[in-house]
This record gives C-alpha cells, sequence and structure tokens, in this order.
C-alpha cells in the first residue's frame, strides 16, 4: 500500500533490492555466529546475561498470570534498575537467545545464544543502510560497500559479536536517523510514525538515542519546516512512549526512575584510560577524533574524510537550490517556497550523513565526557563514517565510468575493482586481529606494537581470558588453584566452567590474600588495572604463556609454584 508519495525525484527501491538487503542482513547474521564462541565474555556482558535471563522469566510471568507480573513487586524483582540502562536490548537478548536455540546448528554454544540479539540488531542496520543508500540514488556497489565496509571496521565487528549496548546503539541510532531522513523526503503519514517509533527504538536501546533529533530535525527543518513540525511531533508523542514501554521498571515511580535515570549517566563514575603514556580518568577533548583515527581502516578513513570534504559541495549544491527558489542569494532555511524538495536525494544525504557524525562525535569530546574504551562509546558515529567513504566511492566510480568509458560489461568490471580494492583491506585488519578485534590498530600508527609503544591500551575489557581459560584447561594440573587480575574479572572467568571452556576442577580467586595460595596467575595487559602485584609480575617475572598480537602481549599466564 502506497503511504506517500515521494517529495523529489529521486529512486525509490525495488524488489530486488530489498532481496540485497536481506542477504547482507543473513549474511552477517551467519558470519557473526559462525565466529561469537572464539571471542570472549566481556565486562559488562554477564550484567546483560543475567537480565536477559530475567527478562525472559518476566515475559513468562506475563503470560501466565498477568497481575503477577505486572505488580511493583515483580517489577521490581526481574527489572531492578541497578545497571541503569534501558530494556531493549535485555528484551531482545531474552527472546533472541530462545528462538536461536532452535534455528542455530547443534554444535553452537550458549554464549552465541545470548548474544544473537546484538548481531539481529546489527543485522538490519546493515541492510537498512543498502536500502537508504539505494534509494537516495547512489549505485549498488556504492550502497554494498558502506554496510560492508562498516562491518568490517575491527572494533564494529567485535562489538558487533557482544550482549552490549554499544553495536546496538549504533545500529538503532543509525537506522532512527535514516527514518528521519525517510520521513522527511517523502510525504506520507506512515513514515512519520515510523520516524517516531524508531526514535523511541533507539532510546530504548542507550542514552545515544537523545542525539537522533539533534541529527534529524535541524536537517529537516532548514528543508521542509512543515513537516519538520510534524516529524517533532511524532517524536514527542511515539518516542517516549516506546521507550516506556519497553523498560518495565519505569511503570511504576516514573518520575524517580526517569530522573535516576538521567542522573547516573549526568555523573558517571570515572574510568581510567591509557592515551599517549599517560593515564587520564578524563581523556582531552581530541580523544575521540584520534581513535577514530588510528584504529579505522586506513581505506575506510581517507575515503571518509573525503566523503567529509564532498560534503561541503553538496551543501553549496543544496543551499544554491534554495537560493534559486527563494529568489534571493543563498537559501532561506524553512522557507515555504522551498518545497518541493531541491536537489538531489544523494546531496541531501550526504550533508546529513556528514551532519550525523558531527553530532555524534562532538558531544564525546566535551571535557567532562567520560572517555575509555577505545571508540565504543561514540560507536554510532562510525555509521556516518561509512556511508561518507561510500560518497566518496560513488565519486571514484564515477571518475573512473568517465574517463575510461568502458562498454557496460566491462563497467561491472571497474565496480567491482575499486570496490575489491576499497574493501579487502578492511578485511584483512579483521583477519589478522581475530579474535581481538577490540585492539586493533592501523598503520597509522604503526599496528599494535606502534600503539602500545606511544602508549595506548593493548586491550581494555577482557574478552581475552577466553584463551587463557583455554590453555589452562589443556595445561593446568588437576586441582590447580588460579589467581585472576583484577578481582571483578575472577566471576567472569568462574562462568567459562559453566561454558565448558574452563576445566571443572580448576579453582579460580583473586585478591591480595589469596595470591599465596595460587599456583597461577593470569592479567590482561591492561596498564590501568595493574596492581602493584602484577606490575612485579610483568617487570620481574617470565610468562609460561601469553596470547600476542604482532609481539604484543594481550593476556598472560604466570605459573607461580
Amino acid at each position: 500500500m502506497r503511504t506517500g508519495a515521494v517529495a523529489s525525484g529521486g529512486p525509490s527501491t525495488g524488489r530486488h533490492d530489498l532481496v540485497v538487503a536481506a542477504v547482507l542482513c543473513l549474511a552477517s547474521w551467519v558470519l557473526l555466529a559462525l565466529t561469537a564462541a572464539d571471542i570472549g565474555i566481556t565486562y559488562d556482558e554477564p550484567i546483560y546475561m543475567s537480565r536477559a535471563h530475567l527478562a525472559w522469566d518476566w515475559l513468562t510471568l506475563l503470560v501466565s498470570d498477568p497481575r503477577a507480573a505486572l505488580s511493583p513487586q515483580a517489577i521490581d524483582f526481574f527489572w531492578h534498575g541497578k545497571d541503569q540502562h534501558p530494556g531493549l536490548v535485555k528484551l531482545t537478548a531474552a527472546i533472541t537467545s530462545r528462538v536461536s536455540v532452535h534455528l542455530l546448528p547443534a554444535w553452537a554454544v550458549p554464549l552465541t545464544y545470548l548474544r544473537t540479539g546484538t548481531m539481529f540488531w546489527v543485522g538490519l542496520a546493515l541492510g537498512g543502510m543498502y536500502v537508504v543508500l539505494r534509494a537516495a540514488g547512489l549505485g549498488r556497489a556504492v550502497a554494498i560497500f558502506a554496510p560492508a565496509a562498516l562491518f568490517f571496521m575491527p572494533h564494529v565487528f567485535g562489538a558487533a559479536h557482544l550482549l552490549a549496548l554499544d553495536a546496538p546503539a549504533m545500529a538503532t541510532c543509525f537506522l532512527a536517523v535514516a527514518a528521519g531522513w525517510w520521513a522527511t523526503e517523502r510525504s506520507g503519514r506512515g513514515e512519520l510514525m515510523l520516524a517516531g517509533l524508531a526514535f523511541g527504538i533507539a532510546l530504548a536501546t542507550k542514552l545515544n538515542g537523545f542525539f537522533v533529533p539533534l541529527v534529524v530535525l535541524p536537517y529537516a527543518f532548514a528543508l521542509r519546516w512543515k513537516r519538520a513540525v510534524l516529524l517533532s511531533a511524532s517524536y514527542v508523542l511515539l518516542g517516549p512512549v516506546v521507550f516506556w514501554l519497553t523498560w518495565p521498571w519505569l511503570w511504576h515511580k516514573t518520575f524517580e526512575r526517569l530522573t535516576s535515570y538521567l542522573a547516573f549517566h549526568w555523573h558517571h563514575w570515572e574510568i581510567g584510560v591509557l592515551y599517549f603514556g599517560k593515564v587520564y580518568t578524563l581523556a582531552p577533548w581530541h580523544y575521540p577524533l584520534v581513535m577514530t583515527a588510528i584504529t579505522t581502516p586506513p581505506v575506510t578513513l581517507l575515503l571518509a574524510v573525503g566523503g567529509f570534504g564532498g560534503s561541503v559541495l553538496a551543501f553549496r549544491r543544496l543551499t544554491g537550490a534554495w537560493g534559486k527558489s527563494c529568489n534571493v542569494g543563498v537559501g532561506i532555511p524553512g522557507c515555504g517556497s522551498c518545497a518541493p524538495l531541491r536537489g538531489t536525494s544523494a546531496d541531501r544525504l550526504w550533508v546529513l550523513a556528514a551532519w550525523a557524525l558531527v553530532v555524534n562525535l562532538v558531544p564525546n569530546m566535551l571535557p567532562s565526557t567520560p572517555k575509555y574504551g577505545g571508540v565504543r562509546l561514540f560507536l554510532p558515529a562510525m555509521a556516518w563514517l561509512a556511508v561518507l567513504a561510500g560518497f566518496a566511492l560513488r565519486f571514484l566510480l564515477d571518475r573512473a565510468h568517465r574517463h575510461l568509458r568502458p562498454p557496460a560489461r566491462q563497467s561491472w568490471v571497474v565496480s567491482a575493482v575499486l570496490l575489491a580494492a576499497a574493501l579487502l583491506p578492511s578485511v584483512s585488519y579483521v583477519a589478522h586481529f581475530y579474535p581481538y578485534e577490540l585492539s586493533a590498530y592501523n598503520a597509522f600508527i604503526g599496528g599494535l606494537p606502534g600503539a602500545a609503544r606511544k602508549g595506548f591500551e593493548p586491550t581494555y575489557w577482557g574478552e581475552t581470558y577466553l584463551q587463557a581459560a583455554r590453555w589452562l584447561s589443556q595445561h593446568a594440573p588437576t586441582g590447580a588453584v588460579v589467581w585472576i587480575e583484577p578481582p571483578g574479572v575472577e566471576s567472569v572467568v568462574r562462568m567459562y566452567k559453566y561454558l565448558g571452556e574452563l576445566r571443572p576442577d580448576l579453582r579460580t580467586c583473586a585478591g591480595p590474600a589469596a595470591f599465596a595460595t595460587a599456583d597461577y596467575a593470569v592479567s590482561q595487559n591492561k596498564p590501568t588495572e595493574f596492581t602493584d602485584t602484577v606490575k612485579k609480575l610483568v617487570a620481574e617475572s617470565t610468562p609460561v604463556w601469553t596470547e600476542s598480537i604482532d609481539g604484543v602481549p594481550l593476556v598472560y599466564v604466570w605459573k607461580l609454584r
């Protein structure tokens, strides 16, 4: 059913494009599911695993006894807000983990099942990116390249496996902004409702969702102010409703708990980060720019920089179109005579992508904003980096086709060669660092060895302990005691027993008092977490085993006695 006419003459997606989008989505799910068991549990995942189990138990109770499930006591038990994060990721993980048990092969492990919720959202975003680029009039090669470039950014690829908030936030924020762009482009009510619902889904994922209107509404008001007013109303009416409905913890004492949620993030506890050899609790403003520059695959980064520069030309073309429409020297944002939209859909999306990148990076550069964990806290910016890289690739493809003037069949060859040249380096980065993509640094800083020499964290989130657990299971004697540093990770390592990755007879311990009784000591190479004990081990003892990339240790195992 047709819900609205296209506001200007950009092409819309056809059935074949929807098939390609579905293939991209499914391919990402398959690849992520095949590799999920090799990436260790990160610090945050046990929290969301337990919350997902509670969410499933609550859904089960809701079906069997709705009155009991909706009681304040049940809500407080199943949805206690200690983690201070919304409910969507927990609900998604609860449902997809149960469904995937019946869909994934028998060899899949519980860790894979629990992570399928993140895979679900990432796959939808990749397919959605293809659809949006095709709707804006970009060629199929570019529309395939951009989501693939995003997927094969090593830190995105790593985060896409994890039951955490960062990759889902990237996915849902992208989809929400894309829905806002689509609602601005078209004239139907259905698009407005979809944009409002998508905004609510982004809000229900992570606090980053609050930035969606800051991306979309200035853009919409500059192009079609009457449409922007309706879009604003959709955001106000639908967004908070979805946010509230998907987080039952807010159903009782709503104002008090919402205030608590916002206050928690306004005064987030300080987390140390090693940056250019110095430990910061609040890294300098340029941390997001530097980390983006030294962790993104160089070809993708250079294309994105070119795409960002090209957005200025696209903006000038659009303002020139506004000026003609308004009969003045420059365009008047929101001028009623500027409808229908001027310029091309591609130029409008190009400008929006550049603005979205700015809005997602600048708040993370503020002096009071926590900055740690590589690029994960501003992962939504990576989606727009990939889109901008796609626009730069389109420029190169246009120039190649124009100057070479090949026959139609050779045109596909040129596109395939450029696509492969742009994408294969990213794939090689992922393969080189697998399964430690969160430790990836690019050639601009000399890879991981260069980053370590210049004082950056080789690893930071605990996923390396899986390989240590596997090594200990193969080499440690029966009943050995393993001391884990830092102490909070001991419970994570203990989980590997239940996942079949650590022998049941091995005992884990933590803390200064337990060190004297241990046979082995294990610590990841995160200097900001080193206690005096680990500092002494690193300086004076030779590990019996390390997991390293390019000679840089990621996790140590020492034999103590």
